[in-house]
Formats: C-alpha cells, structure tokens, sequence
C-alpha cells in the first residue's frame, strides 16, 4: 500500500550552458512527470472521484513545476494515472469524459457542458493559469452509433489530450495499439494526429504499445515528424525490451527527439522518463521506477552540434534498487544461439542465421574482450554471454498478441544454459564484473522495404543503454545486392553490459486481430 499524504517531488534541473561553444537557438523547455498510477490503494472512491483527485495533485505537480521553472513550456503526464478505474462498469464510466475535436477549438475550463468532467476542465484551466502546453492522458467515452454499437451505446479510448496555453484542446490521440486494456475502443484505422507550437516545433503523439508497431509511430516519423511525445505505462522486459531501452531505441533509430513520461508501477518495475535527441545522444533519463511522484526539467537544445559528453559509467546505486523489481523475461527459447568463451584479449568472430520460411537472418559479430581474473576470482556470480538470433513470431501479453522480430545480440545469462539468458541474480552487490569489452561490432543485412525497421539496443547493470554518442549506428547500401546492411558499433570499452545487438522489425507479418475482438478487448 502506497501512502499519497503529500506529493513528494525529486527535481532534476538539466541545463546545458556546459556547452559554452555550441549556441542553442529555439530551444524550449520541458517537464515529464513520473506518476505513480494508484486506483487499487483507493478502492473506496469512484472514477470520477479518483480523476478529481489525480487532477488536482496534476495541478499541484505543475505549479511547483513553474515556480521553481518560470521557463518551462510544456509538461508531459504518463499514460494512465489520471483515471485507471476499469472500463465499462458505472464506476467507471462515471470518470470519463467527452473531449472535443481539436477543429470545434473548445476551452473546456469555460465550458459549462456537463459532457466535460469537472477534472478535464480544471486541468484546461491549469495550462491556461500557468501558460503551458500540456499533455495528459485519460479514459475517452464518445457515442456510438451504428451495427458495431448493438452491445452498448458508447466508445471508450484511451486518449492522448494536449492544452495550449490558453487551455484550448489542439490535440487529440486515440490510442490503436491497446495493451491488455479490457473494453477499450480503437478508431478503425490509426491517426496520425500533430499539433504546433508557438515556440516552432511540431509534435507527434503515440502512446505506450504503439511503440512497437508502425503505425502510427513510424509512419509519422517516416512522414517528416522530427518530435515526438510518448505517454505510456511499460512493463519492461528482458532482455531488449526494458523501458529507457526501448524509449531510447526508436529515438536513435528514427534520429528523433522523443520527450518519454512512463507512470511507475512497482510491481512490474514500471516507470522512467526521457529527453532523447536521436543520434545526438540524451539530454536526460531517469530509469528508476518509485513509490512516489517525481518529475524531471530540461531544456530541449535545437543546434545539430548539440554533442552530450559519452560516458558508459553504471550508477551502481540504482542498479541495487533494481534488486526488489521482478522484471518479466522473453521467451529466447526459439531463438539461435551460441554461448561465447572470453578469453584474455580474444578477438571473436562469429557469424549466427536463422531461417524464416523463404527468408534468412544471419548476424555477424566481431568482439574484441579481456577478462580481469582479480575481478573472476572476487566471486563465483558472474554472467556468462550469449550471442542470439531471432527471425520469427513472438508473443506478448500472456500471448495475446504476436508480431515479428529480427534480432541480432549479445546478452548477459546468469548460467550456461539459454534458459538462463534474460535472468538477473538476485544480489547486485555479489555480481563480479570480470568482462570489459572494448569493442562490439554487430552487422546484419535486411531488405530494403518500409515495412521493416531496425533499431540499435542496448543496456546497463543501472537499466539505462549506452548512451548514443558512445556508438555508432550506421545504415548503408548493400553493395552485393538490394539490401541494407545495419551495422552497430561501441565506440569506447563498455563493462556491466546486459545487452547489446539489433532489434528489427517485419510489419508485413504481423499478425492483426480481426475489428471485432480489436472493439471489445483489446488489439
């Protein structure tokens, strides 16, 4: 049971005047607040209680934010911490609220409609009073009518809304890609939904498993979009699909600035935000989850020559903290493998395939690692590493979904057998270190269509991956043929490293649930 008596902030103020000779014009200033998503340790009040009550906590969040950062011009909420009530029930429903097309250019903090909840106006009203741009997350309802609304007369989405400054709705995003979310709606085809700003940039907005898929993250990305806001409540997993892994991994991969708010959630180890620049590297991240509320301020500089200092340094004291989280493990079990022997200043080689029906996966890697034996023999707990192959199906969410992966790694095992890959021991404090590997190289070939995507994937002892400006990412054309030859690379010596490789997607395969089951589950 998790105590809310106050709202405990944890300020991280990120400025980068460090940079004295690279000038930043139009840059802007940012807020992502980590939300700690509390409906189950408030059973007693209903939806629209509970979403009074978050809003009002919203509101105290974003005062303090602009008291102590008169400049900040947008502040970004995680996905679903405003109302999490199930849907469908009266409870429920009682916390939803109509939201306005973004063309009817309603403020709905002047609105005396009773279609808007008393929550989503005070929270128009708070982006007007503080002069923000304001992105929230909340449980949609809209009617509905026609055959697909014989079984009641309403939608429910989960939906992305953005304030102006005067508390004007400008934006409005229908999640497609719902996770295990019990009676949410889709629109039948996915939005690509923008909105400009006063200060010059023009935002995309996709939420939470939309991540994975590509549409509409990647055909917004593809369509010219260079910024991006992602609300979301990810539950990570081992070993390529942890939360800064992944937030930071579609921003490298499509050189976009993403501005990343993840509600925390202890039991799943949930939350983390960032302030990612694409290829530039990271203005900021925070990968710990927490037990309470906490926010993070930077500034969002808007030079190329904006280069981040490299530095592969683990911070040991979150990667103890990490210790309590259970984090869920992918199922590598069809995956190809090869368990590598390390030696002293041992170049290895190898090169691993696996085929997919007409298609073939082959990965090649080139390692060069030394092995301190003081550190070997400090303690018998130490990873053994695997490189892996993955051309095929997978699933998520206790099976429910599938979709195609092409993957190409090296990851960390706490045993010699491949069902001990993706496995922590339980005690970062007895861990040996002994393996610094001074360099990686790992390249592959795909084909060149847009129904697929690679992206770059790593990760730390402390969850956070290798900052991007301490690797390079590089996407050439295959001289022998049509392919594209993905290659990716360290740049410095790297130690405590859980994962390192590719990870690629085919949308073509993914296999799509029919409009029905997508209506009224989830999709």
């Amino acid at each position: 049971m998790f105590r809310f008596n106050q709202v405990f902030l944890l300020v991280v103020f990120l400025f980068m005047f460090a940079f004295k000779n690279k000038q930043v014009v139009h840059a802007y200033n940012v807020a992502l607040v980590e939300y700690l998503s509390d409906y189950k340790v408030f059973p007693y009040l209903n939806s629209l209680d509970l979403g009074n009550r978050n809003a009002k906590i919203y509101a105290d969040i974003i005062k303090d934010i602009k008291n102590k950062n008169h400049s900040v011009d947008i502040v970004v909420f995680p996905e679903a911490t405003l109302v999490s009530e199930p849907l469908n029930t009266e409870k429920g429903i009682e916390g939803m609220t109509f939201v306005p097309e973004p063309k009817e250019e309603i403020i709905p903090c002047d609105s005396s409609s009773e279609k808007f909840t008393s929550f989503f106006k005070l929270l128009s009203c708070t982006a007007r009073k503080y002069q923000i741009y304001l992105v929230i997350n909340l449980k949609e309802k809209d009617n509905c009518a026609g055959s697909d609304c014989l079984s009641r007369p309403l939608k429910f989405y989960n939906t992305d809304v953005v304030f102006d400054r005067n508390g004007k709705v400008i934006a409005r995003y229908r999640k497609f890609n719902t996770y295990l979310e019990q009676d949410t709606d889709r629109p039948k085809q996915p939005e690509l939904i923008t909105f400009e700003t006063d200060f010059g940039k023009t935002f995309g907005l996709f939420t939470c498993f939309d991540i994975i898929y590509k549409s509409p993250a990647i055909d917004l990305a593809r369509s010219g979009i260079s910024n991006f806001i992602f609300p979301t409540l990810w539950i990570p997993e081992l070993p390529f699909l942890t939360t800064i892994q992944v937030q930071q991994m579609w921003a490298q991969g499509n050189d976009a600035t993403l501005l990343a708010a993840g509600a925390a959630d202890p039991r799943f180890g949930s939350g983390g935000l960032g302030i990612y620049l694409g290829r530039r590297g990271n203005v900021a991240t925070l990968a710990t989850p927490r037990t309470d509320n906490y926010y993070l301020v930077g500034e969002v500089p808007d030079n190329v020559d904006f280069n981040p200092t490299c530095s592969v340094d683990v911070n040991n004291k979150i990667a103890r903290e990490m210790d309590q989280y259970t984090l869920y493990k992918e199922d590598l079990s069809k995956y190809a493998y090869k368990k590598i022997d390390i030696e002293e200043s041992k170049t290895i080689k190898e090169s691993l395939c696996q085929e997919q029906n007409d298609s073939k996966l082959c990965c090649n890697f080139q390692i060069e690692a030394t092995v301190s034996e003081s550190k070997q023999d400090y303690c018998e707990r130490k990873y053994e590493y695997f490189l892996v192959v993955r051309s095929g199906m997978r699933t998520y969410g206790y099976k429910t979904y599938k979709n195609d992966i092409e993957v190409c790694g090296l990851i960390a095992c706490a045993g010699d057998s491949i069902d001990d890959c993706a496995k922590r021991f339980p005690n970062y404090e007895d861990i040996a270190w002994p393996v610094t590997f001074n360099s990686i190289k790992i390249a592959a070939d795909f084909p060149d269509t847009k129904e697929r995507m690679q992206f770059p994937n790593s990760l730390l002892a402390d969850f956070t991956p290798i900052s991007p400006s301490c690797t390079t990412w590089k996407v050439e054309k295959n001289k022998g043929n049509s392919d594209l030859t993905h290659t990716f690379s360290t740049n410095v010596p790297v130690t405590k490293l859980l994962t390192y490789g590719i990870f690629g997607r085919n949308y073509a395969l993914d296999v799509k649930k029919n409009e029905t089951t997508a209506n009224t589950s989830t999709a």
